[in-house]
């Protein structure tokens, strides 16, 4: 028993740190006992928040759980336990997730929002360490990543477990990838930087656009005019760029955002975005949000201090703003910064 919870701690620590890269770029710490948060997604609808927090007895056992509560704070819920459970994404519709599940091997499963009729949905030697899991914009396919022998690889899969295609092999360790805004295509990134679109066959791809090195994180705009990027350039610096798909950037289409910024998100509007910016004091590292206008480069800072604040998203209401506080709290904010309110753990 005592190698078995050793090798789910150590998978534990390994994923919280990899996700928390991918997702936010924010420095980590060492985790609390039972009272850190590694994750939180908000619903399509803007009225729930599905988070993983780690287990109450987590420094024995490695075990975290995922649950889930409503945007005002309320109907708190907890979805699983007894596992290592990770990186729940909702569905489209907001009526399923799916998640990584160590039961007892890396793969990926799917429950109905409220915890209820879990599935396995990948199987076979192939997909055993299964992860990062993303749903279609239309619903029917979940892309996912797929590690075998060290080696990473982009698979997608029907929502109903059937089916399950590889369409991207040997992928940077660190692979920025995103599903295009009308589901008919996968972005991915090559280590080079080179951004490519990949039908769903695997049979067509087309260069969309260049970053000067590998992407840790890519962003389509709604409208899917437009690639939100960021890029790792070197000593924990990144470059975040937009790319005009339609315009070309060989025709000037494509703006980097100044400042010290990473992982950017989406607007409502797509005229701004929101984004993380790294702020040096001394030897330690803070990550504030910040919101950039795209038609003058302005830049409004949202949050301040020493906190590292991410996973941002904007509600479907377009007023106010719902992030991830020092891995401790979930907070919702207006979109100009005030009026921050804590809704878990309520206070």
């Amino acid at each position: 028993m005592k190698s078995i919870n050793s090798s789910k701690s150590n998978f534990l620590l390994v994923s919280v740190l990899f996700l928390l890269c991918l997702s936010s770029d924010m420095a980590s710490s060492q985790p609390a006992q039972g009272t850190r948060i590694t994750w939180c997604s908000l619903s399509p609808d803007g009225q729930e928040v599905v988070f993983v927090k780690l287990g109450k007895d987590w420094e024995n056992n490695g075990l975290t759980e995922i649950w889930k509560v409503n945007v005002d704070g309320t109907n708190l819920t907890q979805l699983t336990k007894g596992s290592v459970d990770a990186a729940p994404e909702w569905s489209p519709d907001a009526e399923e997730i799916v998640f990584v599940s160590w039961r007892p091997e890396m793969r990926l499963w799917v429950m109905k929002k409220d915890g209820s009729k879990k599935r396995q949905l990948t199987r076979g030697i192939q997909l055993k360490h299964s992860s990062f899991p993303r749903w279609s914009p239309k619903g029917d396919t979940i892309a996912f990543i797929c590690t075998a022998h060290g080696r990473k690889s982009l698979w997608i899969i029907n929502a109903d477990g059937t089916e399950p295609r590889k369409i991207v092999g040997d992928i940077p360790h660190r692979l920025g990838w995103a599903w295009s805004s009308n589901g008919n295509e996968l972005l991915y990134s090559s280590e080079k930087g080179d951004i490519w679109a990949i039908t769903l066959d695997a049979n067509n791809k087309r260069l969309i656009g260049s970053a000067p090195s590998f992407c840790i994180d890519l962003r389509p705009s709604p409208s899917g005019d437009k690639l939100m990027y960021t890029s790792y350039i070197r000593n924990n610096q990144d470059e975040v760029g937009i790319i005009n798909i339609r315009a070309g950037e060989e025709h000037g289409g494509k703006l980097i955002l100044k400042g010290n910024l990473t992982s950017g998100r989406w607007l409502p509007n797509e005229t701004k975005v929101l984004v993380n910016k790294r702020v040096i004091e001394g030897k330690r590292c803070y990550f504030h949000l910040c919101m950039v206008d795209l038609t003058n480069g302005a830049t409004m800072e949202l949050t301040g201090g020493r906190v590292n604040d991410g996973f941002a998203s904007c509600l479907p209401n377009g007023k106010e703003i719902l992030f991830l506080r020092n891995f401790e709290s979930i907070v919702i904010m207006n979109m100009d910064g005030s009026r921050q309110r804590q809704i878990f753990p309520m206070t």
